[in-house]
């Protein structure tokens, strides 16, 4: 099921009620082994339940404390915040960071419940093909990253993929903005694929780690993409599903994966990235906790942290020097589109530069939320 090796309605079924069947004797076991999690509440406390929607995490007496104050208002406190880190490749671990990074990040799509199908959110799309078999064929003029030259080229000959969908972004790029006040664009959504691919595809490039290889089934699922203005985007790739709508979503999520399926929780302005990977290009700190355990450096956060003035650092010198990656003009040049202007990629780096000095923390979503304060 994870690389898609069905073909029908049919065989996905019978491969799910097989895997519900061990999942259930599996929990049976599981439940055997452990009792059950007391959820704890205050007799006088009313209207107020654990959001089993989300998680339970919030409602355990060990992170949530009550104070009855005068009624018929109470204080509710969180113990515990974070116990890990916050950076979009391998640091949205624990609940409570995860719980923080949803309320500051716009998802891809919603799930209805009860069906759990998802509702796109930030685009609408066009369904161009959809097949089984990877017989649709790419255009040569099509873009991807080239794991074996480390940077983007044309797709080669005789590429196929199983879908094939135009997505139109204006939802998101038309109404919304990143926390610093800058515009979302197409090279914000670019950048995400490329990084994406350079952290889980090869391990000669500087930020490439050895967990972040989670994200490489989903870039490699992607066969190739083209942009067709500036809120459109095609793409291709091997994410067939017999619900169209599936398709749909999981082609864009490999596209844009970062954050562990986390709603929202990738999405930052291409310069953030920019600070991110340099900082961790130089050896100053590890996208795992594991890297930067056996380094002894510090895990990357995008919260609070001398990673957030390392960060900052980066952003400074990154603007001094009029920096656009050269994969981003690799697209430009290859797809005969401007993503980014020097004087828009300027504007985006001193916005994210003057949005960390104000708060303290580079936590730079596009709501519905801002992080203004974090001890």
């Amino acid at each position: 099921i994870a690389k898609d090796e069905f073909t029908s309605k049919t065989q996905y079924l019978d491969l799910i009620s097989n895997i519900t069947n061990l999942g259930i004797q599996m929990a049976v076991r599981v439940g055997l082994g452990m009792s059950l999690t007391p959820i704890f509440a205050q007799p006088y406390v009313h209207g107020v339940y654990p959001s089993y929607s989300e998680d339970t995490v919030f409602g355990f007496q060990t992170y949530l404390a009550m104070m009855n104050g005068t009624y018929p208002n109470i204080t509710v406190g969180v113990r515990y915040l974070s116990q890990g880190a916050a950076n979009p490749v391998y640091g949205f671990i624990d609940d409570f960071t995860a719980q923080i990074a949803c309320a500051l990040g716009t998802p891809q799509y919603l799930t209805v419940p009860g069906t759990g199908y998802p509702v796109p959110l930030i685009y609408t799309y066009k369904i161009v093909n959809s097949t089984p078999k990877a017989v649709v064929p790419v255009p040569s003029k099509a873009l991807w990253w080239n794991p074996e030259k480390q940077e983007i080229t044309y797709v080669p000959p005789n590429t196929t993929a199983q879908v094939a969908v135009i997505y139109n972004l204006a939802p998101l790029l038309d109404n919304d903005k990143w926390a610093d006040g800058q515009n979302i664009t197409l090279a914000d959504i670019i950048y995400q694929y490329i990084v994406a691919s350079e952290v889980s595809l090869n391990s000669s490039n500087p930020i490439y780690e050895t967990a972040a290889t989670i994200y490489a089934p989903a870039v490699e699922a992607v066969k190739g993409f083209m942009i067709i203005n500036s809120t459109s985007i095609e793409i291709w790739g091997n994410s067939w599903f017999y619900a169209p709508i599936v398709s749909v979503t999981a082609l864009f999520h490999d596209f844009n994966p970062l954050g562990y399926s986390l709603l929202g929780g990738g999405y930052y302005p291409w310069q953030l990235y920019v600070g991110m990977d340099t900082v961790v290009a130089k050896g100053e700190a590890a996208w795992s906790s594991s890297v930067a355990s056996a380094e002894k450096i510090p895990w990357l956060s995008l919260l609070g942290s001398t990673c957030t003035d390392d960060i900052l650092n980066a952003l400074e010198n990154a603007s001094a020097n009029d920096h656009i990656p050269k994969s981003l003009l690799e697209v430009e040049n290859l797809s005969g589109f401007t993503l980014v202007t020097p004087q828009e990629a300027e504007a985006g780096y001193q916005a994210a530069i003057n949005f960390i000095k104000t708060y303290g923390n580079a936590m730079i979503g596009d709501g519905p939320f801002i992080l203004v304060a974090w001890q």
